[in-house]
């Protein structure tokens, strides 16, 4: 039997680009050292074994070398230089050498093609299951368990990761509805909390962390079974179905922030909420929920009692979107010149260059002034409020008797609305009217204090070289002096992976408009809640309006979202791979969404930290990542968990 050791090694299962092995690798005084990382997305691979080249560098010149490197050439080159180090051979053995998929997907491909798998197809393992089989029982011998040892006996083991999110949370059940013959029963994704379990079972860990979205206690089998119950029952007792008068608990689950006594679910039936986590409450700045399972082994946990939860009282407060991202550098939009759709057959198509941006900027102001300014335009600006109603209810009432109807968008809706309808929509009209008279002229005097005549680069997707020292990583580094430290880039001056994404004209100007409403309409003080005062989309000017299917949708009137500079940010999601439209920059002068370091920073990535593959790649990695300080924060309270149960 091997020597116990203090070495607290980790298993990352559905490790994305890192984010919680982060925070483990990186909390006070850390003993966790992570001994293998699972990820089957190539780019998100490619990001977490550079980080795990990082962590074992002791002289990060040559990582500083890539990641300074402007192009993809002479990354290249540099990379040829890294691939001969035995740091880069050790993170390539933690990662597994290539992306690999937990779970069978021969028999969900089964699944899809509606065939029946077999006893047999369950029983073989795919060549990527075996290899991770492999190296878990490798980390097994190194940390002295086998199915007759005590835990009390080996050295120290815990498991983090999460199933992909998107399976439970609640949008993306919403889109996936839409899907021609879609059955959640028969998507991988719904059920490889069972591949977690496996790997718990087979591991025998001391203790795991498992992370998904909120929206997973409202997510339901086809049978309409609850699948949070299933899970946690799952977790428990490692076993398909089991029966809790004969068998027996190998994991005691709990939350982070409730207490058991506290919980509002039940033995019978867990609720999702006792498991909920904001990560807001914890010093990042972003209302990110999550549920967050603590499972602790039974041979650690006899009492199955745990005195203490983590507290956000003593927690580091949050920034504001401003204080986060304020001091990187200001970059303009970049032109899309591409034909995508039919809403942009009527824009002119020019190409992308500062000039045509600087030309696009002045008529955007000039356009914004000119639909805003004067008492005509808050008379017009009610109409079209009441226009908008006009036609959402009008849409509303025609697609129940014919979904495929084509309905006409203004007055000529008037048709379809009963008389009540009518009179209630235009009994709205003064409450318009003094909505539009108090934000018009507010956005007037935001437009003439705007700055306008600055030279502004696109930045770049792999590194960008300015000036931002240790002082102006956040606007008020005493105040969160320990996210400031956090971030703070002390190898390099630059910025890495600050690149504007391309956006459409028309949308240019709606980015602008979105953010002088939104400035416009911000609560002072902060309110504790912080809505975003973002306009909804019944309050742009027609001339303005999107051509979409859903603009008049009560159901969408948010697709357009941005958040006052003084506010934090609501969550942030992989949907920015798509389009920005959520995640509008609060500067309108700049007219585009958040970049990719920008939304890393309010994910509270290292400002060192490189995400590799292209642009859509590097947003879809962000966004599916657990804040790496809030990772950090979990680390240390399992620190404290494994301490009090002596198991280091």
């Amino acid at each position: 039997m091997n020597q116990k050791s203090n070495k607290v090694r980790i298993i990352d299962l559905f490790a994305g680009p890192g984010g919680l092995g982060e925070g483990f690798s990186n909390c006070e005084n850390s003993p966790f050292e992570i001994a293998m990382s699972v990820e089957k997305e190539k780019n998100a691979h490619r990001t977490l074994t550079l980080r795990a080249f990082y962590r074992k560098l002791e002289d990060k010149s040559l990582y500083v070398e890539y990641v300074t490197s402007p192009d993809e050439s002479s990354k290249k080159t540099v990379m040829e230089k890294i691939k001969k180090t035995e740091e880069w051979r050790l993170a390539c053995e933690e990662t597994l050498g290539a992306p690999h998929a937990l779970g069978n997907s021969n028999v969900f491909e089964k699944w899809r093609k509606k065939e029946i798998p077999t006893d047999q197809d369950f029983e073989d393992k795919t060549d990527e299951q075996l290899v991770i089989n492999k190296k878990i029982d490798e980390i097994c011998e190194l940390t002295g368990r086998d199915r007759h040892n005590s835990l009390k006996d080996c050295s120290p083991l815990i498991v983090i990761g999460g199933p992909p999110c998107q399976a439970y949370s609640t949008i993306g059940r919403a889109r996936r509805a839409g899907i021609a013959n879609h059955n959640q029963d028969h998507d991988e994704r719904f059920f490889l909390y069972k591949e977690y379990a496996e790997i718990i079972d087979r591991a025998r860990p001391d203790l795991f962390v498992m992370e998904n979205v909120a929206g997973i206690g409202s997510a339901k089998l086809a049978n309409g079974v609850r699948i949070f119950p299933e899970i946690i029952k799952r977790l428990e007792y490692l076993k398909e179905n089991p029966d809790p008068e004969i068998d027996e608990k190998q994991y005691h689950i709990y939350s982070l922030v409730t207490d058991k006594a506290n919980f509002v679910g039940t033995e019978d039936s867990p609720s999702d909420r006792d498991f909920v986590i904001n990560a807001v409450d914890f010093g990042v700045p972003q209302a990110r929920k999550r549920v967050i399972l603590l499972g602790l082994s039974v041979e650690h946990d006899e009492e199955s009692e745990l005195p203490m939860v983590m507290s956000s009282a003593n927690a580091p407060k949050a920034p504001s979107i401003s204080e986060t991202i304020g001091s990187l550098p200001r970059i303009r939009s970049s032109i899309s010149t591409v034909n995508r759709s039919l809403a942009t057959q009527c824009e002119k198509l020019v190409s992308d260059s500062n000039e045509n941006w600087q030309k696009h900027r002045t008529k955007s102001v000039e356009l914004v002034k000119e639909l805003l300014d004067g008492k005509a335009a808050i008379e017009r600006g009610a109409d079209e409020i009441l226009l908008w109603e006009i036609s959402s209810k009008a849409i509303e009432n025609a697609k129940k008797q014919n979904p495929s109807a084509d309905i006409p968008v203004g007055t000529e809706c008037f048709s379809f609305l009963t008389q009540e309808e009518k009179e209630n929509i235009l009994y709205k009209r003064p409450e318009y009217k003094r909505l539009v008279q108090k934000v018009y002229p507010r956005i007037i005097d935001l437009l003439k204090s705007m700055e306008t005549s600055e030279t502004l680069n696109v930045g770049n997707d792999h590194y960008l070289k300015a000036n931002v020292g240790r002082t102006d990583v956040l606007n008020n580094a005493i105040k969160y002096q320990e996210l400031e430290s956090w971030l703070f880039n002390r190898h390099f001056s630059g910025i890495l992976n600050h690149c504007a994404k391309k956006h459409m004209l028309l949308d240019m100007t709606r980015y602008m408009f979105c953010a002088l409403w939104t400035d416009a309409q911000k609560l002072s003080p902060v309110p504790e809640k912080e809505p975003s005062p973002s306009p909804r989309t019944k309050y742009f000017p027609d001339s303005l309006a999107a051509n979409h299917q859903s603009w008049h949708s009560n159901n969408f009137q948010d697709r357009f979202r941005c958040y006052p500079s003084t506010y934090r940010a609501k969550t942030i999601t992989s949907h920015m791979h798509k389009d920005g439209h959520a995640n509008i920059h609060y500067d309108p002068s700049q007219m585009r969404s958040l970049t990719v370091r920008e939304a890393a920073r309010i994910q509270t990535f290292p400002d060192d930290y490189y995400f590799e593959g292209g642009q859509s790649a590097q947003y879809l990695q962000v966004g599916n990542a657990v804040p790496p300080f809030l990772a950090k924060q979990i680390a240390e309270y399992v620190l404290d968990i494994m301490k009090f149960r002596k198991i280091i």
